[in-house]
């Protein structure tokens, strides 16, 4: 099941709960549903938010920017990760192992 085909999607067990919101089909929408905007404000969940440019202003003050771009090669992609408030410091340490080639490689 695609999660592009819902607004959100939520995930229980583990550590805590992680929302996934896909904003690409709210783009038309005037306002956002109210039980996303408790998502993005929850601080008892991750909420992880696709096409998340397109309502930047309900952005909470404490996130993480992660950016994906298609590279030529379509079977590449380059990551940035903004991390404004310092809240996950050690993020692209521990995404290392995942990496094959780093930036300015």
């Amino acid at each position: 099941r695609s999660p592009t085909f819902t607004l959100m999607l939520s995930y229980h067990g583990g550590r805590c709960v992680l929302h996934h919101v896909d904003f690409y089909r709210l783009n038309e929408s005037p306002e956002l549903p109210g039980e996303i905007l408790e998502a993005i404000e929850s601080d008892r969940a991750i909420t992880v938010v696709e096409w998340a440019d397109i309502w930047r202003e309900v952005w909470p003050e404490h996130y993480v920017h992660v950016s994906f771009e298609i590279e030529d090669d379509t079977n590449k992609r380059r990551i940035t990760i903004e991390d404004p408030r310092g809240i996950c410091p050690d993020l692209a340490k521990e995404l290392d192992d995942y990496v094959i080639e780093p930036a300015g490689a």
